[in-house]
């Protein structure tokens, strides 16, 4: 099996990037080059240890993401006007009138 580096898919030479242009383009090709090592070390990993990874690095990054998801939604909704806070309470023998548990026979009315 051989693999193929991004190097080697754009046609850079073996030795790694050049450094052209200014910081953000150098520490973009920093960025790159680090990742492909990453990549390439990933990749000759066994199967065992890839899958320890992704559950030991991303279990807790999802569960992270929801936490902060479901806090987000709790602060918005609760910032918003809802209709239904406005509604007044409802009375319990309109629901109920004979108390036995069955709600009120609205068709009849």
């Amino acid at each position: 099996m051989t693999v193929v580096t991004l190097r080697e898919r754009t046609g850079e030479p073996a030795q790694g990037r050049t450094r052209v242009g200014g910081y953000g383009q150098n520490v973009f090709l920093w960025l790159a080059n680090w990742w492909d090592g990453v990549e390439l070390w990933l990749t000759g990993t066994s199967f065992a240890v890839q899958f320890a990874l992704v559950i030991v690095v991303l279990g807790p990054v999802c569960l992270g993401v929801a936490w902060a998801i479901d806090r987000v939604v709790d602060l918005v909704s609760n910032r918003l006007p809802l209709a239904h806070r406005n509604e007044p309470a409802v009375d319990p023998q309109v629901v109920d009138p004979a108390g036995d548990g069955h709600p009120a026979d609205t068709l009849s009315r």
